[in-house]
């Protein structure tokens, strides 16, 4: 018999079972899984059962997906086009403003239908300003947001999001040349001041002392000498 700890298998099982073994590959096996999927009218692609967002340049074209364990990349005629975090779990999606904002701004009056509007408010300041805009215009509500989300996208979310919370703040309009011009606007920063206090020099010098402290001890025997001589 031959055994293993724990175990007791026989000699002719072990070898029935050696001799319908495979060969170790002779390569490493890639750590993704390889999809060919076409880009839907609204620039997203289908992905282990999840749903992303691809640049909009390449509705109605096939892309080639290579979902890894933790992230997902698009390749286009042989080039990566766009990388994102995967999704865990199934039925989810993942969309990126920046990839479907150009769709959006053609066929605005479909923003308030979309399936997945709530991912096109950045932060809580976007959602505050959609709803600002509605309170102003219900009309013209999601034009006026999409065009705003629009030069995010082209220029500086940063910029823009902060000229929203000031407009926000302060109760004024959502007019839009006007957070434009906020948001090109340069940061005003407060000059840096560093102090740096000079050495007190009249303060007692640790080293000098313990210098001076060292030859006093060693003056000292000679000069015990010096008076045993006399």
């Amino acid at each position: 018999m031959w055994s293993l700890p724990g175990t007791r298998i026989a000699e002719s099982d072990w070898r029935k079972e050696l001799a319908v073994m495979k060969p170790l590959p002779a390569c490493r096996l890639e750590d993704y899984r390889e999809y060919r999927v076409p880009v839907g009218p609204w620039s997203t692609v289908r992905v282990g059962h999840n749903t992303y967002s691809v640049p909009s340049r390449l509705i109605r074209h096939e892309v080639v997906a290579r979902l890894y364990a933790d992230h997902v990349e698009i390749y286009f005629a042989g080039q990566r086009v766009a990388e994102m975090e995967r999704i865990q779990g199934e039925g989810k999606a993942r969309i990126d403003y920046r990839h479907v904002i150009g769709s959006l701004v053609r066929k605005p009056g479909a923003f308030e239908r979309y399936r997945y509007r709530e991912q096109m408010f950045r932060s809580t300041v976007f959602r505050q300003a959609y709803d600002q805009l509605q309170k102003e215009d219900a009309v013209r509500a999601s034009r006026r947001y999409l065009e705003i989300l629009e030069w995010a996208a082209m220029n500086s979310e940063c910029s823009m999001e902060r000229a929203l919370r000031e407009l926000l703040d302060a109760g004024a309009e959502l007019d839009f040349q006007r957070l434009r011009q906020m948001s090109e606007r340069p940061v005003e920063s407060p000059p840096l001041e560093i102090s740096i206090p000079l050495p007190d020099m009249r303060a007692k010098n640790p080293l000098r002392s313990d210098h001076r402290s060292w030859t006093g001890a060693r003056s000292q025997p000679a000069a015990a000498s010096q008076v045993a001589l006399r």
